[in-house]
């Protein structure tokens, strides 16, 4: 005998407390189902997704997962029953028709749609349910959207009308954003019910009955087994947005910045509109219109003006950004009482910090000195322990912050058919030329990070200096020739197929009296100066140049890389698309010449090379995790979740006109080596943790040791920052612009 199912839409005299979920479909016209639907299948399908939606009584959320999960095991081994029934009768050589058939033939797609279903009830999930006319029963409401749209289609699932369907019923009963993503595994533990239900009969025939064909049944099952796997390839990101009303308004952005961001970040943008939502009387879309309305304040007003004036007339200004806690007040945001902790520390963050690392600190010494003895100890050790203590502060204080802020990723612009021409970006490696070998290496990585990255409006160029010397030339100066003739090669191989070109930038030696030696001036960080200043139409320092130099007018981004750093396929793409972002647009405060708001550079992730890590034993003791996704690492960081910047270590993006006008003649010559991190402080430096850049790691532990002391003589040098005044690059003693925890990571 077949299993009597019982709908909570459709029950029976006396359903049962655990019921399961296969609806009986009302007697009437399925709409017909086609890839272009005329005025009167467009109509009806209206029709009836309005009466769906108001023979529903809307009652309080709660979780049906765990019940649907077991549903699904139930209608999972009832499948898999009939299954390896026809399996072995196949193998045994009996022919099958019918139902069968369609079901043996369709195995693949419902085992895959059971494997989807099974992960995505796992989770909790509080969804608001619904009652359908008198009955007692309550489902969760996009289960009912599900039944309801099957019903009215005859099971035949398109995801052009589908859509149609799904925001008449919101005219009605309109879905959270929680709902609709949601949504996919509903519908497929609706056919797959169907599906279950269809298939027990197999179970009962016997085996010439197998061989007879039931059109009513047959093309029942085939129908849901086809749908099923029409769903599967279903590019749900965008059904999503097709369906979401928040979403709608949320493109009526007046910047019009919204629509053309990437899927992850609209998405960020849409989860800040439920979170607000969650917490005040404003549905989402009523959160969303606010948030809207704001943008639109703000662009009528006359100041303030560029960036700051489009950064808020951004709509995101207002879900993710500064601009929140006025939409909040607008909303009568109710915050949770661990928000109050989490609000303050947002909102005052350099106090929260320093304090919660001075009262850990505090307790650690504490704890530590009254272990040591009762009596009090001399003063050498407890320096030596305070050292320690301090650390663990930090440490402790750290953990605490990124459990109490949510990670923070930056929003993007979607660059990934093409970077636009007013976003033309240079990706440039700073080097010294030493052989020949170099030289050579240089040119094939460059040419690498170029077919990873190809777009008409990114182009990849060598800054090149000769090594330190005791005269002006030597026979170092002759590998500019050969550079400059391998930078051309590639050009002749490249430049039909407007996808990017090759440059060769050269400086000569100038006499640094202070050292006395002919150097480069100022090494990596006079190279990038001088570069911008040659973007800028300001100076040319460049003796050799290579390449078309009409570009050079409009390059507004440059991607700075060492010589060892290699450029993911996409990367370039992604950081364009996040610096060009208004959110992350640099705002140049007029008192203080630095970047307050946004950022003038970005900084990826660094991430250590698979084949450097296993060069020797010493890499792979020290760089760690290699060869992982980052999408599943792109958590936390300290200094970005709470304070809104980072820490620039000399490989990123930055933009060139901010970066210059905060940082040309703001550093004393023959001074400062480590230049990233001060450069970070004046430009303001965002983590983009969601992208990635590789490194190599030293294999030797003389490189190792030659990397840290750079690193430690470094920071000595930018030791004079943490003082209120400093030396500018003309020698005057001026006021320290940079903030308090820029101060503290110098």
């Amino acid at each position: 005998m077949a299993t009597v199912h019982h709908s909570p839409l459709n029950p029976g005299a006396n359903p049962p407390v655990e019921i399961s979920l296969v609806n009986t479909a009302p007697d009437k016209p399925p709409v017909p189902s086609s890839r272009t639907l005329n005025n009167s299948a467009s109509d009806a399908l209206r029709a009836r997704a309005l009466e769906a939606a108001r023979r529903w009584t809307l009652l309080d959320p709660a979780d049906s997962h765990e019940r649907f999960a077991r549903e699904l095991a139930v209608a999972s081994r009832q499948i898999g029953r009939v299954a390896e029934r026809l399996q072995s009768l196949v193998s045994s050589g009996t022919q099958i028709r019918g139902d069968a058939s369609a079901l043996l033939g369709h195995l693949m797609a419902i085992r895959t749609a059971l494997r989807e279903c099974r992960q995505a009830l796992r989770s909790k999930c509080d969804l608001p349910r619904v009652r359908q006319g008198g009955h007692d029963a309550s489902v969760p409401r996009v289960y009912a959207l599900a039944v309801a749209y099957l019903d009215a289609t005859d099971e035949n699932f398109d995801e052009l009308h589908f859509p149609a369907f799904a925001q008449a019923i919101q005219e009605e009963s309109p879905l959270h954003m929680k709902e609709i993503w949601n949504l996919r595994a509903y519908l497929e533990f609706a056919l797959l019910e169907r599906l279950a239900e269809l298939s027990e009969r197999i179970n009962t025939q016997s085996v010439p009955e197998l061989n007879v064909v039931n059109s009513k049944t047959s093309s029942r099952l085939r129908r849901c087994a086809e749908s099923l796997k029409t769903f599967l390839d279903v590019n749900w990101k965008r059904l999503f947005e097709q369906i979401d009303e928040t979403d709608k308004i949320l493109k009526t952005d007046p910047l019009d910045t919204y629509r053309q961001m990437d899927f992850e970040s609209r998405d960020s943008y849409r989860a800040a509109v439920s979170r607000l939502a969650a917490r005040s009387t404003y549905s989402e879309v009523e959160v969303a219109r606010e948030a809207v309305t704001l943008a639109r304040e703000a662009q009528r007003l006359n100041t303030p003006s560029g960036s700051a004036k489009e950064r808020r007339s951004h709509v995101g200004y207002y879900l993710i950004g500064p601009g929140r806690e006025a939409l909040k007040q607008r909303i009568g945001y109710r915050p949770k009482r661990m928000n109050f902790l989490r609000a303050f520390a947002v909102r005052s963050p350099d106090y929260f910090y320093f304090v919660s690392v001075e009262l850990a600190a505090l307790a650690l010494m504490v704890g530590a000195l009254w272990l040591i003895d009762a009596r009090p100890p001399a003063l050498w050790p407890v320096l030596l322990i305070f050292l320690a203590v301090l650390e663990c502060a930090v440490m402790v204080t750290n953990t605490f912050v990124t459990s109490l802020v949510a990670p923070k990723k930056l929003p993007k612009l979607d660059f990934s058919k093409g970077i636009p021409a007013k976003c033309t970006t240079m990706v440039v490696v700073p080097m010294l030329l030493t052989s020949e070998t170099q030289v050579r290496k240089a040119v094939k990585d460059l040419e690498i990070r170029f077919l990873g990255n190809r777009d008409r409006n990114l182009h990849f160029a060598l800054l090149t200096d000769p090594p330190d010397s005791d005269q002006q030339y030597d026979d170092k100066d002759a590998l500019a020739p050969l550079c400059s003739e391998l930078i051309d090669q590639l050009n002749r191989t490249f430049g039909g197929k407007k996808q990017g070109s090759f440059f060769h930038f050269h400086r000569s030696r100038t006499l640094n009296r202070a050292e006395g030696v002919w150097m480069g001036w100022e090494r990596k960080r006079g190279k990038l100066l001088q570069f911008n200043r040659y973007l800028l139409g300001q100076e040319d320092s460049f003796s050799r140049k290579t390449g078309n130099l009409s570009v050079i007018p409009n390059v507004k981004y440059v991607i700075t890389l060492d010589l060892d750093t290699q450029l993911p396929p996409g990367a370039a793409h992604r950081m364009v698309g996040a610096i060009a972002h208004p959110l992350n647009s640099a705002v140049i405060d007029a008192g203080s010449n630095i970047v307050s708001e946004g950022y003038a550079i970005l900084q990826p992730r660094v991430d250590v090379s698979v084949r450097s890590a296993h060069s020797s034993r010493l890499a792979a003791l020290f760089s760690g995790e290699t060869g992982l996704d980052i999408y599943t690492r792109a958590v936390s960081d300290v200094y970005q979740d709470l304070f809104g910047e980072a820490i620039f270590a000399g490989k990123g993006i930055y933009a060139v006109s901010a970066f210059q006008q905060v940082l040309d003649g703001k550093l004393p010559g023959n001074s400062v080596l480590s230049h990233d991190l001060i450069e970070s402080a004046y430009a303001r430096a965002g983590l983009l943790s969601d992208v990635e850049v590789v490194d190599d790691y030293p294999a030797s532990f003389s490189a190792l040791n030659r990397r840290k002391h750079r690193w430690i003589r470094g920071d000595w040098q930018i030791s004079p920052w943490l003082f209120s005044r400093v030396r500018d690059a003309a020698g005057r003693i001026v006021k320290n612009p940079i903030s308090h925890i820029s101060r503290w990571n110098t």
